[in-house]
């Protein structure tokens, strides 16, 4: 099971908590195996614009990536570098992404998963808190979540201020 908690407890703070490892439930309570121990539930990203943590909960995999690697890579605009000797990619990614600020990032995390085949579209909550800069101004908080229940094609956003806890 996993549990991500964001919190925007004031104008001026924002948290969000989660495990790390992908994991598969054994059934009849017993505890949860490593499923992808090279994959992770949250990522930071650095828009042009703002900085964020991504958290996800539900399935593992959309399509032929973990879900983590299909984040990164609709974000990045195309295809990542191939994995490193120790089967990850790099934790920094040179070059521009095509996705360079926080409002088309979203949107277009939320068309993605929207055109995924129907076989693809199991439960997912995918959480994006951090900070607009507004430069001169103070930072605009961002809590977003866009979530989907297994077997359908929409994807329900809810803005913050509030709490978001995915877990399925």
């Amino acid at each position: 099971m996993t549990v991500i908690l964001t919190v925007q407890a004031s104008p001026i703070f924002i948290l969000q908590l989660s495990d790390r490892l992908v994991s598969v439930s054994q059934g009849s309570g017993g505890p949860a195996k490593p499923f992808d121990a090279l994959s992770n539930k949250t990522a930071v990203y650095r828009a042009n614009d703002a900085i964020v943590s991504i958290g996800y909960t539900g399935v593992a995999y959309l399509g032929d990536l973990p879900t983590d690697e299909w984040i990164a890579q609709v974000l990045w605009g195309e295809p990542l570098p191939e994995p490193g000797p120790w089967g990850g990619i790099p934790m920094r990614i040179r070059g521009k992404p095509i996705v360079r600020d926080i409002g088309t990032a979203i949107h277009k995390l939320k068309s993605e998963l929207e055109s995924l085949p129907l076989k693809e579209r199991g439960p997912i909550a995918i959480t994006i808190a951090g900070w607009k800069l507004a430069r001169p101004k103070v930072d605009v908080p961002i809590v977003v979540q866009l979530q989907r229940s297994a077997g359908q094609q929409t994807i329900n956003q809810r803005r913050g201020p509030t709490w978001f806890q995915g877990d399925f």
